[in-house]
């Protein structure tokens, strides 16, 4: 089953993903990741794909499963966010720690809906990800914005001067990156969408909880996972558990927030349970004056 993980969680995340393109059960159908690898990477596993329904023979195979499923379901979950902001009349989609996502491309929604887009993660990966583009494409497309901008380091609101409009509502899809960060740097975030951005706004986001930021016997593999963020120099910082995020977007002034455990998660997409629980969630809000439609993803036999 396992992958030879790229030096980089943004890689590794989009290779997981690349990877389920081949399973037999394809929940999340993406035809543009390979553009961000090469012939021979998207060869290998089209040849020889892994499988993560076998049972893990390794540490590492054991955490790279839950890693795996944990990615999968969670873009299926955001891109649900995406498609009913958009039909609502959402015209302006910031990602933050984008990485190599490609929902410009393969949502019809976007496309369809004349949608601004605007990407935002390191120089290097936004360096790559703009070259990559533009050896397919000959340019990037007019309506996407990558943007380069450290999180932990520089204020969001220099988005403005890029383009993005404070006055139109904004869906804020805030993926795979807040456990890397500091608290003091995901409050910044959240304190930009919640004053920066129009009414109306929203955000989608996941978080760790508390079990994926140091070692312990609950979650397989999990003392493997901290060796090799801390080796390639991107360790988890931040863990919260679920009732607490909640009631800290409360005070900071969000409103109809909503957390959903992976469990759920699971239960929803594929009708089974496959990693443990307790270890990440995803959680939707929107700032005062919103409408809450985007909530509509979420049905009440999933909601907490």
């Amino acid at each position: 089953m396992s992958l030879q993980w790229p030096e980089s969680t943004n890689k590794g995340t989009a290779l997981l993903k690349l990877a389920h393109q081949f399973q037999e059960r394809v929940i999340l159908r993406d035809d543009f990741l390979g553009w961000f690898f090469d012939a021979e990477i998207v060869d290998a596993l089209r040849a020889d794909p892994p499988d993560f329904e076998r049972p893990p023979r390794s540490p590492a195979e054991e955490f790279q499963r839950i890693a795996y499923w944990y990615a999968i379901l969670r873009e299926r979950c955001f891109d649900e966010a995406v498609t009913v902001a958009v039909r609502a009349g959402f015209r302006q989609l910031l990602l933050l720690g984008s990485g190599y996502d490609t929902r410009f491309f393969r949502l019809p929604e976007i496309a369809g809906r004349s949608v601004a887009v605007f990407e935002v993660d390191t120089e290097a990966t936004i360096a790559d990800k703009q070259a990559r583009i533009e050896a397919r494409l000959g340019r990037l497309p007019a309506r996407l914005t990558l943007v380069p901008l450290d999180l932990a380091r520089k204020p969001l609101a220099t988005l403005i001067d890029r383009g993005l409009d404070p006055s139109s509502p904004t869906l804020c899809v805030w993926q795979g990156v807040s456990y890397y960060l500091s608290r003091e740097s995901v409050s910044n975030v959240l304190d930009f969408v919640r004053t920066g951005l129009a009414a109306g706004s929203r955000l989608a986001l996941d978080a760790a909880g508390p079990l994926l930021i140091s070692p312990n016997e609950t979650i397989p593999g999990i003392a493997f996972n901290i060796e090799r963020l801390a080796r390639i120099g991107e360790p988890y910082h931040f863990g919260m558990e679920p009732k607490e995020m909640k009631a800290w977007l409360a005070r900071k002034g969000f409103r109809r927030i909503r957390v959903v455990g992976q469990e759920r998660l699971e239960w929803r997409y594929l009708k089974r349970h496959t990693i443990p629980r307790d270890m990440w969630y995803v959680v939707t809000a929107r700032t005062p004056a919103g409408d809450g439609r985007l909530h509509a993803i979420m049905s009440p036999r999933i909601r907490e």
